[in-house]
């Protein structure tokens, strides 16, 4: 289909059907808000350890027990920082509730919709290609909690759509290239980084015959200017990013065995559609998926080739990259998400008849309502857990030190659906791993295991708690308590029955824990409260 051809075709529907079309596209969209409405708060993994700190930096910080034992420091914050201002902020005036739903709703929804902002920018009108997004709502980066990183998506995507067409690289698109990237590293790095290969892949074009010729000193400049942000920050930053010791390797790459598999590679691949329960995702996901492929037999597909392009190396470095890297986790994952929201801007349908555009539209409406309703069904199911894990904790005293752990993995192989996060390369990450979290602002306790890494975090541990605390904990298992000293990862472990006056154990109905030098205080199901008894 030539380009005449194709703009004739995206602008061939009567009146009435384009109003129709935006009625149908935008109440999918707010069907989308829904099921963030549906109980206290769904699992989405790191979610309530980022609320727990926002909270403490709006409110908790100033009354006791808990002044003694955090406290803000607001200049150690390097990078990654926009969301706990702004949540701060926005908490002492409309409370942490409402903004717990604030946050979710953005990082959730505003990375596809700024991607789809960016496709009518390039295409000049998006059509039923909006009801696409709505698979990307629910990925493995959002489902695992990254908040910062999820909204520095979108930002990078909102600041591309600005920037673009970088025609010549004139100055003042180079200020402006520097200064938004510099916004975004306030935000989050990956933003910035994001926005750089934005950048590259719209100056490479929209044709595949013309990819480099004559833009190579335009690729190094939007490059350069890129980077040199970056460069300050490492250079005047008291705490630049990663130079902390958040995990047990300054780069931690998976073995062979496992980052070769099958498995692995078709869960980090398929991440960005991913949420609790890979068959399901996949199963809605494959309509989609057959209807392009049929366009793109049909030549009635319009692409971005740049933006392709780029999606494409994505991809293909996503499976071989480390799993981690100084202070950044979960690296394998988040350029897959880049790749699906660039392939979603830079991909636009067309249709030759009323009957293809009707087969079409309701195969994504269909989609985009089942995947809305199937995630509104798991959260709602798992609503339950946070009011069990409110009613076990009820015994727990303010000023009280609290270990929160997770059942093993060999316990938790049948977990209920929504308790896993399906599209983790390998396969098993509990969704609701930070829950424990919550009782710092519901009991007034300490917990070791708040993200407080210098850098990225304005929050620290104060001393004495600081000695039995980390930066950054992916919560231990209930195997690692009863191992000799020596072999225990979490340095807070070392002495627990010595510095610990409670343990809190999440999906404890999957197994069967045994805590020497403990007793049971209270078991609800999903949690289980044991008082230390020295």
């Amino acid at each position: 289909m030539t380009a005449t051809e194709f703009d004739r075709a995206r602008s061939n529907a009567p009146v009435g059907a384009v109003r129709f079309r935006s009625v149908a596209i935008f109440s999918v969209w707010v069907l989308a808000i829904v099921p963030f409405f549906l109980g206290t708060l769904p699992p989405v993994m790191d979610v309530p350890n980022h609320l727990t700190r926002i909270w403490l930096l709006a409110e908790g910080l100033n009354h006791a027990p808990l002044s003694a034992m955090y406290e803000a420091r607001w200049s150690q914050a390097a990078t990654n920082i926009f969301v706990d201002l702004i949540g701060t902020s926005l908490a002492r005036a409309i409370g942490i509730d409402a903004v717990g739903k604030v946050l979710l709703v953005a990082m959730f929804l505003l990375p596809p919709l700024a991607a789809l902002r960016l496709n009518k920018k390039l295409f000049r009108r998006t059509g039923w290609w909006a009801l696409a997004g709505v698979m990307l709502v629910w990925s493995t980066t959002a489902v695992t909690g990254l908040i910062s990183y999820q909204i520095g998506l979108a930002a990078a995507l909102a600041a591309a759509a600005l920037v673009h067409p970088i025609e010549r690289a004139s100055a003042k698109q180079l200020l402006a290239i520097f200064v938004c990237t510099a916004v975004l590293l306030f935000v989050h790095p990956f933003g910035a980084l994001f926005f750089m290969l934005l950048n590259i892949a719209l100056i490479f074009g929209p044709r595949w015959t013309n990819l480099l010729n004559g833009k190579i000193g335009r690729i190094a400049a939007v490059a350069a200017v890129s980077i040199v942000p970056v460069i300050l920050l490492m250079l005047l930053a008291p705490h630049p990013p990663g130079a902390n010791k958040t995990h047990e390797a300054f780069v931690y790459w998976q073995p062979l065995s496992t980052t070769f598999s099958p498995t692995t590679v078709g869960l980090v691949l398929l991440s960005p559609i991913l949420s609790y329960k890979a068959s399901l995702d996949v199963l809605l996901v494959l309509p989609v998926l057959g209807l392009l492929g049929w366009l793109a037999y049909k030549r009635q597909i319009k692409v971005h080739a740049g933006l392709l392009l780029v999606a494409a190396v994505l991809e293909f470095i996503s499976p071989i990259l480390p799993m981690n890297i100084g202070d950044g986790g979960a690296l394998v994952i988040r350029f897959p998400e880049m790749a699906a929201l660039m392939a979603l801007a830079g991909l636009s349908p067309a249709f030759n008849t009323q009957r293809q555009r009707a087969v079409f539209a309701g195969v994504l409406a269909l989609a985009a309502v089942v995947r809305i309703g199937t995630i509104g069904w798991i959260w709602q199911m798992r609503a339950a857990d946070v009011e069990q894990l409110k009613t076990a904790t009820r015994a727990l005293p303010p000023g009280a030190s609290v270990i929160v752990l997770q059942q093993h993995w060999d316990e938790i192989t049948g977990a209920p659906l929504g308790r896993l996060v399906a599209g983790f390369p390998s396969g098993r990450c509990a969704s609701e791993r930070h829950y424990g979290s919550l009782v710092v602002m519901w009991r007034q306790v300490f917990i070791p295991s708040l993200f407080t890494v210098p850098g990225q975090q304005p929050l620290a541990v104060k001393p004495p708690y600081l000695a039995k605390s980390v930066y950054s904990s992916g919560i231990p298992f209930t195997d690692d308590m009863n191992m000799p000293i020596p072999q225990r990862l979490d340095p807070y472990l070392k002495h627990w029955h010595r510095d610990f006056d409670y343990v809190l154990l999440l999906n404890a109905d999957l197994g069967n824990a045994s805590l020497p030098g403990t007793r049971v205080v209270a078991d609800e199901g999903f949690a289980r409260l044991y008082q230390v008894v020295r």
